[in-house]
């Protein structure tokens, strides 16, 4: 446990040294510091954080039989590898070695802990003594996927940090690229121009960017934040072009509307497994998700305009300039051609996860059922959009004459953005093996109701957040240590509170292994320092907010029968 928390704390100091006393750049820092911890991190702990979602813990109960602990996985009877880890030791050769291969013939259910008694003859008295060191943990892994455990604990630092950037770039380069060539077309255009003025006269220009609130809040329900972000940001960048002022309002108003809804509302991944594991309906989760993250939405914009106003930022160079000539002139585009581009991909993403969420009786033919889910596809509807955008530039010929200097400046933007995210992914990888998220929930201790359990919750989601980066693993993680000791009839309130605390909870303090955060700071054309005083910080009273709300309604309206 101490030595986990010197290489998160050695992790922490070198990358604000790195950062803000010798200014490296994110790239170069990310990638020092994502070597140091995963050189340093003991192999047991890189592996007992790979067997977390692919084993199932064991533990004796009694001095001949061994109980499988809960999981959101079931096993089934067949062959299997029981292997005993050190987390904190090297997990070498002998330890592989010394893995038992059983056949398991039956599960039983044991009592009503969600836990299974695991059936079989294979394990003699002399193996069952060598597992009584209890520094270790005890795993029992399917064989078939005993290999890649074992291919995990022959990587080395370099091996795992390429892979953690590789998976980073897998899941959001294709997007990253296409949305700065959108954002780059829509200003070359004068597209982008053309949405905010027509904002500006349907809501008065004081109110547009509680418009890219709400716009995000309602965009960040069906969609993940990053793409939200993505789309909404050329119309933030215009809007603050053409004022001259209130940038980091303009910027943060996009990014509070989506990031509640990311962490509060399904069907979004997080949200979704959480009322999944509480057996809360969707309906419901969702209704309590729109009225928690409206009001910490509106708190997050209260506090944006508050920091533009008294603690303002002001970028060196404001992203996607090429084009500011363009921005005095009139755009000659149609409005229904400026809005496709963003409208689109919307409407093609949110109608995907509305249709996935139909009853099986209410859904389309399987044919129709195809294009839907390939249109649904993200990298897909983003394309689309592309074209869209494309098609913009070449219909504004009288602004831009060089269509394919415009894309090429849009990917310039857009490759600088994906490899600092990259880097920023893979440094949360190498913090992720450390096995933090583990450690925190085999050693807590939850209290089995009232609001104390909330704030519990709340807490735990807050402390894996910091210190592993993703706001959907904090979650997952959360919900895992605290869904076994919920009882909806001791409760005292509906579960769905439970679920909105650890939503509020994901949000705060997101600091430089977050993906997000470098996402965000980039695009935005922001420094590490300007990010965490007003991405961290705006996030993070959101938290704070969230939670006290969700307290006060647990206590005056608990919806409990």
């Amino acid at each position: 446990m101490w030595l986990i928390a010197g290489i998160l704390i050695l992790a922490l100091l070198l990358m604000v040294a790195t950062l803000a006393y010798y200014r490296w750049h994110p790239i170069l820092a990310l990638l020092a510091c994502s070597l140091v911890v995963a050189s340093i991190t003991p192999t047991g702990s890189v592996v007992t954080s790979s067997l977390r979602d692919k084993a199932w813990r064991l533990q004796f109960s009694s001095a001949d039989q061994l109980l499988v602990l809960h999981s959101t996985r079931t096993p089934a009877a067949g062959k299997y590898r029981m292997v005993k880890i050190d987390p904190y030791a090297s997990f070498d050769e002998a330890a592989i070695q010394a893995a038992k291969s059983c056949e398991v013939r039956k599960f039983t259910p044991y009592a009503d802990s969600g836990d299974w008694l695991m059936e079989t003859s294979e394990l003699g008295p002399d193996f069952m003594s060598s597992l009584g060191n209890s520094k270790s943990h005890l795993w029992l892994i399917e064989e078939s996927q005993w290999k890649a455990a074992v291919q995990v604990s022959q990587t080395s630092a370099i091996e795992r940090i390429s892979k953690g950037l590789g998976n980073t770039c897998e899941k959001i380069g294709i997007m990253i690229l296409l949305a700065s060539i959108i954002g780059s077309c829509l200003i070359a255009s004068g597209a982008a121009k053309k949405i905010v003025t027509w904002l500006s006269d349907l809501m008065g220009q004081s109110r547009v960017t509680f418009a890219l609130v709400l716009s995000g809040f309602i965009l960040g329900i069906p969609v993940f934040f990053d793409t939200v972000f993505l789309l909404l940001l050329p119309v933030a960048i215009s809007y603050a072009k053409s004022t001259g002022k209130n940038y980091l309002l303009v910027i943060m108003s996009v990014v509070v509307g989506a990031t509640m809804a990311h962490s509060l509302v399904p069907p979004t991944p997080g949200p979704l497994q959480v009322a999944n594991a509480l057996k809360i309906d969707i309906a419901t989760a969702m209704l309590m998700g729109v009225v928690v993250g409206g009001a910490t939405s509106t708190m997050g914009w209260i506090s944006s305009r508050w920091l533009d106003h008294y603690w303002p930022i002001i970028p060196a160079e404001l992203p996607n300039t090429a084009h500011d000539g363009n921005m005095n002139s009139t755009p000659t585009i149609s409005l229904a051609l400026a809005l496709s581009p963003i409208v689109l991909p919307m409407v093609l993403l949110a109608g995907h996860a509305i249709v996935q969420s139909l009853p099986g009786s209410l859904q389309p033919a399987s044919q129709v059922m195809l294009i839907i889910d390939g249109l649904g596809e993200k990298e897909i509807a983003l394309a689309l959009a592309t074209v869209l955008a494309i098609y913009g530039v070449v219909q504004n010929r009288a602004v831009v004459q060089d269509v394919s200097r415009v894309i090429q400046e849009g990917l310039t933007v857009g490759g600088t953005v994906l490899l600092v995210t990259s880097a920023g992914g893979a440094f949360g990888d190498t913090i992720r093996q450390t096995d933090i998220a583990g450690i925190l929930s085999d050693n807590s201790i939850v209290p089995q109701s009232g609001l104390g359990l909330l704030v519990t919750a709340f807490v735990i989601t807050a402390l894996v957040r910091v210190l592993q980066g993703s706001a959907t693993v904090a979650m997952f993680t959360a919900i895992g240590l605290v869904q076994p000791w919920v009882n909806p009839e001791t409760l005292g309130y509906h579960p769905v509170y439970l679920a909105l605390a650890i939503g509020c909870g994901s949000k705060m303090c997101p600091w430089m292994n977050d993906s997000g955060f470098w996402l965000v700071s980039r695009m935005a054309g922001l420094t590490p320092l300007q990010t965490l005083r007003s991405f961290s910080l705006v996030l993070s009273i959101m938290g704070l907010v969230g939670l006290l709300i969700v307290l006060c309604l647990a206590k005056l309206l608990p919806l409990s029968s």
